[in-house]
């Protein structure tokens, strides 16, 4: 497996994994912008024997990193490939000036959340019902670099 910075060929895999792995996925043209438009967007793909598999996306504001997306293909889960995602990330980040990282997550992800806090990320709040679909809350998460 290798991770590396995506690229808008990456489209179509990205938004396949989103509409595999969210109830409520990211459209097409938001993921398509983030690559082509958005100069604070960073994404990372992972790839297994030429497939793209997972990705991570981040926003940058000022020094920090709004990590959006951490995805998964369902078949090849918990194969290392989210760790390995987010390590990329926060590797990149930090070698380019961004001194934190903060995400939300739905507080019934608890694999995401293990992850999460096995890369150091730390729980700093709640949102009550922040996820519109279903009413799940969302675990703040952050991580300085």
């Amino acid at each position: 497996m290798t991770v590396r910075r995506a690229t808008p060929a990456d489209a179509d895999a990205i938004v396949a994994i989103e509409r595999a792995s969210f109830a409520v996925p990211w459209s097409e043209a938001s993921v398509r912008h983030d690559l082509e438009m958005n100069p604070d967007a960073r994404v990372w793909v992972a790839e297994e024997a030429g497939r793209v598999v997972g990705y991570a996306g981040l926003w940058r504001v000022l020094d920090e990193g709004q990590v959006n997306d951490v995805a998964v293909l369902p078949d090849v889960r918990r194969r290392g490939i989210g760790r390995a995602l987010v390590r990329r990330m926060a590797r990149d980040a930090a070698d380019e000036g961004i001194v934190r990282l903060t995400l939300e997550v739905r507080s019934r992800n608890t694999a995401a959340i293990a992850l999460y806090e096995a890369e150091g990320f730390g729980r700093e709040g709640r949102r009550k019902g922040y996820y519109a679909d279903d009413g799940d809350d969302a675990v703040l998460m952050g991580r300085s670099l």
